[in-house]
């Protein structure tokens, strides 16, 4: 967590999250990602809304906010879970979402080294 603060409060960091309209880029421009655009139309509605990115962006300038966000994401998770067909809809929600977002962003920032 300390590193992690460190690195998103550097100058050079704080630049780059000062501009939503990077981020929007990054997604728009990996293949991967316009995949999982293109089969979740609703993360495509997040990206063109600043106030949500600049949201996203500040949770993850704060540890603080992070650790309650990351707290209320759990709760919320656990009653989806006890739902009837809660348990199959969150695996669906990582296999077709969560997985491909984290293996296009390691092949981004780790070529050759990371994705499945």
């Amino acid at each position: 967590p300390e590193l992690m603060s460190q690195l998103m409060n550097s100058p050079a960091v704080q630049g780059l999250m000062s501009n939503p309209d990077i981020f929007r880029e990054f997604f728009l421009n990996n293949s991967q990602m316009q995949g999982v655009l293109e089969r979740n139309p609703e993360i495509g509605h997040v990206l063109n809304n600043p106030q949500l990115m600049r949201q996203a962006m500040e949770i993850a300038r704060n540890p603080a906010l992070m650790q309650e966000m990351m707290r209320n994401q759990d709760v919320a998770l656990r009653n989806i879970e006890s739902l009837p067909g809660g348990y199959s809809a969150l695996r669906r929600l990582y296999s077709e979402v969560q997985e491909p977002m984290i293996s296009a962003a390691q092949e981004t920032f780790q070529p050759g080294q990371g994705g499945t």
